[in-house]
C-alpha cells in the first residue's frame, strides 16, 4: 500500500482546492489570465504526450511504464506539476495573501518531493533517466540543456 504517496496526493489536491475556493475570480487579470491558460495548455499537451494508461497522480509506476521524453518532456521533465504551479501563480496574481503565499509554497513543496520519489523510482526502472535527467529541468526548461544542445548545433556545423 502506497500510503505516503497518497498523503501527498491528499495535500495536494486538499491545497489547490484551497487556493481555487479563496480565488477572487471577479478580480481577474489578464496576466493571471494569460498564466490560466498557459497551465491548461501545457497540461493538455503533457497529457496528450503521455502513453495512455501510464498517467498516475500518485509517485508510483504503473506496469508498463514508459519513459516519456517527446513533446513538452523534451523541455521539462514534469511538464504536469508544471502546470499546476502556474494555475496556482495566476491565482496569487488575482489575490494574494500570507495564507495564500503559504498553500503556494506549501503546494511547490509537495510537488518537490513527489518528484523526488518519481525521480529515484524512474532512474531504478530506466538506465537512460540520468542522461534524461541531467539534460532536462525540473519544472522549466534547463539553461544547461539548451547550452549543450547549442555546442552540439555548432560541433555539427563544423
Amino acid at each position: 500500500m502506497d500510503l505516503g504517496g497518497r498523503l501527498l496526493v491528499s495535500c495536494q489536491f486538499l491545497l489547490i482546492a484551497f487556493l481555487l475556493y479563496t480565488t477572487s475570480w471577479v478580480d481577474i487579470s489578464w496576466p493571471a489570465l494569460l498564466l490560466f491558460c498557459a497551465a491548461v495548455l501545457l497540461a493538455c499537451w503533457s497529457f496528450w504526450v503521455m502513453r495512455p494508461g501510464t498517467f498516475n497522480i500518485r509517485p508510483v509506476l504503473k506496469d508498463g511504464a514508459q519513459l516519456v521524453t517527446t513533446g513538452p518532456y523534451v523541455y521539462a521533465r514534469n511538464p504536469m506539476y508544471s502546470s499546476v504551479l502556474l494555475a496556482a501563480s495566476g491565482s496569487l496574481v488575482i489575490n494574494c495573501s500570507g495564507w495564500r503565499g503559504v498553500a503556494f509554497v506549501l503546494l511547490a513543496g509537495i510537488l518537490f518531493v513527489k518528484i523526488i520519489i518519481e525521480e529515484e523510482k524512474l532512474a531504478a526502472q530506466f538506465v537512460d533517466y540520468a542522461v534524461y535527467r541531467d539534460s532536462t529541468g525540473r519544472f522549466i526548461p534547463s539553461l544547461r540543456a539548451n547550452a549543450k544542445i547549442n555546442i552540439l548545433i555548432k560541433k555539427g556545423k563544423e
